[in-house]
């Protein structure tokens, strides 16, 4: 038996990994591993917008300077990868005192994340803005 390669067209291999991506980030080590293609596909646009940062178990530590992870955060962070906006905007609200940079990043993903809507009013309300047009939470 011959010994054949796969070959897979960049834009369509970015693709499959971006899917991969929004699955478990771990998974993208070993797309990293294959060769240039993988990282290619791992690096493209079309994962760096979609992988789920928060699937990891070092997702609120990704933004450190300090870890291992944050290069790769701050790639997912330039491509307006929500997760990654959803972990600034923390940075920001929490760790620098930026209300108002916070509120605004919190603006862009509080439709995606139950929890960032909540912060996002406590954030308006801790900088002394009205917060209007939120539907209210619901309990049961």
């Amino acid at each position: 038996m011959k010994n054949c390669r796969l070959y897979i067209l960049e834009p369509i291999l970015a693709l499959i990994v971006s899917y991969v991506s929004e699955q478990r980030i771990d998974d993208l080590k070993n797309w990293i591993k294959v060769g240039h293609d993988g990282k290619l596909a791992v690096l493209s646009d079309e994962t760096l917008t979609r992988v789920r940062l928060d699937k990891s178990p070092h997702f609120i530590y990704m933004s450190s300077s300090n870890s291992v992870h944050f290069s790769f955060y701050l790639k997912c962070l330039e491509k307006g990868n929500l997760y990654a906006l959803y972990l600034h905007s923390l940075n920001l609200g929490f760790r620098c005192l930026d209300l108002c940079g916070a509120i605004s990043i919190f603006n862009t993903c509080k439709d995606r994340f139950p929890l960032a809507k909540l912060l996002y009013i406590a954030l308006n309300r801790c900088a002394g803005n009205k917060v209007t047009g939120m539907h209210k939470f619901a309990y049961s």
